[in-house]
């Protein structure tokens, strides 16, 4: 009984316990398809939680484990296992532009500096992306830029 009882106090410390991250802030992109168990092996690869068989145990337990929606995540240091499965049931931030027919790379650069996700400092800021065609050389490899 006391072993039992001193199981469950190891699941509770694990995933109460909020540790230090590898960084201030981890940002995880979760695609489209990913599921649970997926999702938990990519949380433990950038470190976001030590180990997976706590949570797991855990959410088994209290009813199942959450939705996870794909998308972007953002996790703050210190952070424990519990905190991280909050951010995963608060669902990913989404940030959206609606790039207007005519608008120039002034014009888009301006709209994407308004989105926080982003950290542009200004619209000068985002110019620079509009020049990488790597992303762009299957369709265009003549391209010089991304306008047009």
């Amino acid at each position: 009984m006391v072993a039992f009882f001193g199981f469950l106090y190891w699941i509770w410390n694990d995933i109460s316990t909020a540790k230090p991250l590898a960084k201030p802030t981890v940002m995880i992109a979760i695609p489209r398809g990913t599921t649970f168990d997926e999702s938990l092996a990519l949380l433990l690869r950038l470190g976001v939680i030590e180990r997976t068989f706590p949570i797991r145990f855990y959410l088994k337990i209290m009813g199942g484990y959450p939705m996870i929606q794909a998308g972007i995540y953002e996790f703050h240091s210190p952070l424990s296992p519990l905190g991280a499965m909050a951010v995963l049931r608060e669902g990913a931030k989404a940030e959206r532009l609606t790039v207007i027919e005519g608008w120039t790379r002034w014009d888009i650069a301006q709209a994407m500096a308004k989105i926080p996700a982003l950290r542009l400092k200004d619209g000068k800021s985002a110019l620079p992306l509009f020049n990488d065609v790597s992303l762009n050389a299957d369709l265009d490899t003549r391209a010089r830029d991304l306008e047009g």
